[in-house]
């Protein structure tokens, strides 16, 4: 196996698939499918939103916001609170699939916040789900968990049989979940696709103040000139993965009928230092060189060094374009934000 920067982590089924024919295949499985997406406005929300509405999916989306953007896309808004029954009941009604996008903490805020990580992070996805296994011909769903569940990786890449070893409330929250799904297959048939995804960047509609979202934070800072801060060295090795990437994997696992529960690691195609991805998106937009500052307490403690993961179930198990390369990918995020910075400024300047 090959480490350092530039670890090919791809696999592939021996064919290529590119994304206008995937979008072909998809289009028809998808074509006036009802689906749900519950947590329509974060990052992969959002998008998979928009994914789905390209493919000609029935789409009613879950939201506590009246104004939400995702709701000009839906053929069908519900808006209220995911722990409230009465809503998901009406949410879930007559879903084929359905896509639980609602979230909240991330690791580092959940060591303050253990109680309430617990409640949001895992008590109402576990309600969620228990109500989607009570209708009759209950749905596929499909849960985000993260690869943090592993914690500190004994060997890389990272496959799914690694053992679990959270290291945060918020880990802990997705293994209960996780462990919770394979317990409702066994018992009640209830069909899900857990994915253990590693850190996603959008290329469009950027949300800044995602938690997990750092890289798209990172390149909005670059973009208008301001100096990022890397923790220790930035050394650490990470697998960026593409918005698009993931929605096709959601999508492809989603709408796949099998009598399974499910679970895939979800990461980039290839291992980049957070520094080298850094000073990438600095030399594309030419921008300022980061600094690099001693970890904070809070942070380092869910430290888990590099990961990596084995995308190889994935691919085996589904006819995937190519992921993203995440020089690519990291470019293009750039590119995407510099047009909006120079109309701010623009503005400014006015």
């Amino acid at each position: 196996m090959n480490t350092g920067n530039g670890n090919d982590l791809s696999a592939t089924n021996g064919t290529t698939v590119t994304q206008s024919s995937f979008l072909e295949t998809m289009q028809q499985q998808c074509s006036c499918k009802p689906v749900l997406v519950a947590g329509s406005d974060g990052l992969i929300g959002r998008h998979l939103c928009q994914f789905l509405t390209e493919l000609g999916a029935e789409l009613t989306v879950l939201t506590r916001h009246a104004d939400s953007p995702t709701a000009g896309l839906a053929d069908r808004t519900v808006i209220g609170d995911f722990s409230d029954p009465a809503v998901v009941a009406e949410s879930i009604r007559g879903q084929q699939v359905v896509f639980d996008c609602v979230g909240a903490f991330s690791a580092v805020s959940s060591m303050n916040n253990a109680t309430e990580t617990y409640r949001n992070e895992c008590l109402v996805h576990i309600a969620f789900f228990e109500a989607c296994a009570s209708i009759e011909s209950s749905p596929v769903v499909v849960f985000p968990s993260s690869r943090l569940v592993y914690g500190v990786p004994q060997s890389l890449p990272v496959a799914e049989n690694h053992p679990a070893a959270p290291m945060s409330h918020y880990a802990i929250s997705k293994v209960t979940v996780e462990r919770f799904l394979e317990i409702s297959s066994k018992e009640r048939g209830l069909r899900s696709r857990v994915f253990r995804l590693t850190n996603p960047y959008a290329t469009r509609n950027a949300i800044d103040n995602c938690s997990y979202n750092v890289i798209t934070r990172f390149a909005s800072k670059i973009s208008q000139g301001e100096r990022v801060e890397l923790y220790g060295d930035g050394s650490q090795l990470r697998d960026y993965i593409a918005i698009q990437d993931v929605c096709n994997a959601f999508v492809a696992a989603g709408f796949d009928e099998s009598d399974t529960a499910d679970i895939f690691n979800l990461g980039g195609p290839r291992a980049i230092s957070i520094r080298e991805s850094v000073e990438l998106m600095v030399d594309a937009a030419d921008g300022v060189a980061p600094k690099f500052v001693p970890w904070p307490e809070n942070d380092k403690q869910v430290e888990t060094g590099d990961y990596w993961s084995d995308n190889s179930k994935l691919f085996e198990r589904y006819p995937l374009p190519p992921f993203m390369e995440p020089a690519d990918g990291l470019r293009a995020l750039i590119r995407e934000l510099e047009p909006k910075t120079k109309e701010l400024e623009s503005c400014v300047g006015k």
